[in-house]
């Protein structure tokens, strides 16, 4: 993948920032035996999830690699590294994660899993995103799907688990973190598809670490239409 994006920022105080970042990334993956599949691949991307972020200039650079194993009785498991360099504000930083995911599915479009995620990060920083000394979530999820067979869909998954923050400095805060989303997917044609979304989630803040929760919702709708090839 290789292109550009056109970013623009403010302070809060009136003061703009506009720029043109690159975007470029590659990926191998393949499988490495029977019911086992992994892949390895490196991204440079702005960091944009906030206006502070762009109005910063900050950029990651990320190397991440996945395994997933397939094993007996309708059972799985999945784990993934990264890493991630973080270039553009007051400090340079660098993020190092994992995740991990033992799921079990019952029957085609219903599963259950026990997962968890940690990050932490190397230097404390103001820049805008959240950065913790160390980061843990332990979850357990449910998603399913109906109705595939009938044209329209409904996708639902829900995760509650457990989070504890460590903070530069010492100190270590843990909350409930808990989430939902929901879809209508509507086929009215073949190769053709609507969909509805809606989300709710309480999980730490970016912001407002000392507090370490908040709580986001968001609402999307989506097209698609497959061409097919003549």
């Amino acid at each position: 993948e290789l292109g550009a994006t056109s970013l623009a920022g403010n302070d809060g105080g009136g003061v703009r920032s506009a720029s043109t970042e690159l975007l470029a990334g590659a990926r191998v993956s393949g499988r490495l035996g029977r019911g086992v599949a992994a892949g390895v691949g490196i991204s440079r991307a702005p960091f944009d999830e906030t206006a502070a972020l762009i109005f910063g200039g900050l950029t990651t650079t990320s190397v991440d690699g996945d395994v997933d194993w397939t094993l007996p009785a309708r059972l799985s498991l999945g784990v993934g590294l990264s890493r991630a360099s973080i270039t553009g504000g007051t400090v340079e930083n660098t993020r190092l994660a994992a995740s991990g995911a033992f799921r079990w599915t019952p029957r085609r479009g219903t599963s259950l899993a026990l997962g968890g995620r940690t990050f932490e990060y190397e230097n404390e920083a103001y820049d805008g995103y959240f950065a913790p000394k160390r980061y843990l979530l332990l979850e357990g999820s449910a998603r399913t799907s109906l109705g595939r067979e009938f044209g329209w869909v409904v996708e639902g998954e829900a995760g509650v688990g457990q989070q504890s923050i460590t903070f530069f400095g010492g100190g270590t805060n843990g909350r409930l973190a808990s989430r939902g989303t929901i879809a209508l997917i509507y086929r009215w044609a073949p190769g053709v598809e609507w969909k509805l979304s809606a989300g709710l989630a309480n999980v730490a803040s970016p912001t407002t670490v000392s507090s370490a929760e908040y709580r986001a919702w968001n609402v999307g709708m989506a097209g698609g239409v497959v061409i097919p090839r003549f």
